[in-house]
């Protein structure tokens, strides 16, 4: 695949200064991903398809709370549908796709598809290892990296834009990141499917129903808002509430967040309840709103997942629309 360096240029010079070189990251997973899996077998039938589906007992009978989610795609392969989901990550672990395999995200789309009669065969995890390298914003290029250059390549590739930097550019950076991604694209680029039993879907279908039973408790009795002191940092980060269970702020310095807002059990809501019933009730019953985090790797992933969609509406075959996802296969 041809590098279309101005393109990539332009975009990376149009964002804030301080974000170019992330961005430049983001754009050599994308490139990279587009020239791994430009010959993939997965059709796509849908992306970013949005869902609230409704509860039902074991018995059969239907319940006032909901779930939903966004899916990021549903993909068809030999005639089997899966949903597929796009990780960008710093490194797999040994146990990474294990923990996918019990995930709240994982079994609430399956139970999704179960529910409504697409009967996804598995949840495909698309992980995109970053590649763990910085820019050599601070320091001087090598001399040998220069040299390089004089004949208009730059790590193997060739890059006909140099003009003497002695440090380097978002550009030339983009283009490292690129080098290393295809240096050893088994490890970079990963898709694990993922299957689960029906009766583990059943029992998440309860799990589901219990955490909107307990949120109603929590409305009305606030000794239920127990703290985890095990999830008071997370990533290298403190929780964003962590000011006002330690006491060095309260609820009042947080403004609310407009509206009552969804009452759809998401992935994520269901993973915050797990992890801290304080925080929950903080952040989904109080609705206190928190500052968007300025993290490079946030930013990394939220640019890949938006240039990845929008290079994916093309490739969308015979869609399946959240309207026929809302009222089910027939």
């Amino acid at each position: 695949m041809q590098t279309n360096y101005e393109h990539i240029r332009a975009t990376i010079e149009s964002s804030p200064q301080e974000q170019q070189y992330a961005i430049a990251k983001s754009l050599s997973c994308l490139h990279v991903y587009n020239i791994v899996y430009a010959n993939q077998s997965l059709k796509y039938r849908a992306i970013e398809l949005e869902f609230e589906l409704p509860l039902y007992t074991s018995e059969g009978e239907k319940t006032e709370f909901t779930y939903g989610g966004i899916i990021d795609g549903i993909v068809e392969q030999d005639n089997k549908l899966h949903v597929i989901d796009h990780k960008l990550l710093g490194q797999v672990k040994p146990w990474t796709f294990d923990v996918y395999r019990v995930s709240e995200q994982t079994r609430s789309y399956l139970l999704a598809g179960w529910q409504t009669g697409y009967d996804f065969d598995s949840f495909i995890y698309d992980v995109i290892v970053k590649p763990g390298i910085s820019p050599r914003r601070n320091q001087n290029i090598p001399q040998t990296w220069q040299k390089e250059l004089d004949s208009g390549v730059y790590h193997g590739i060739p890059f006909p834009y140099w003009q003497g930097e002695v440090r380097e550019t978002p550009l030339m950076y983009f283009v490292r990141c690129v080098a290393t991604l295809l240096g050893d694209t088994a490890k970079h680029f990963i898709r694990r499917p993922i299957r689960v039993a029906q009766h583990d879907l059943r029992r998440h279908n309860q799990l589901l129903i219990d955490s909107h039973l307990m949120t109603e408790k929590m409305r009305s009795d606030r000794n239920l808002w127990h703290p985890n002191s095990n999830s008071c940092s997370a990533f290298n980060s403190p929780c964003d509430f962590l000011g006002i269970c330690s006491g060095s702020s309260t609820v009042a310095d947080f403004p609310k967040k407009e509206g009552k807002g969804g009452c759809a059990m998401s992935p994520s809501r269901l993973q915050c309840m797990q992890s801290c019933l304080r925080k929950y009730a903080f952040k989904y019953i109080e609705r206190l709103e928190t500052p968007p985090s300025g993290s490079d790797a946030l930013l990394i992933g939220s640019v890949f997942h938006s240039a990845l969609e929008v290079s994916l509406q093309d490739k969308i075959v015979d869609p399946i629309t959240q309207t026929q996802f809302q009222t089910g296969r027939t």
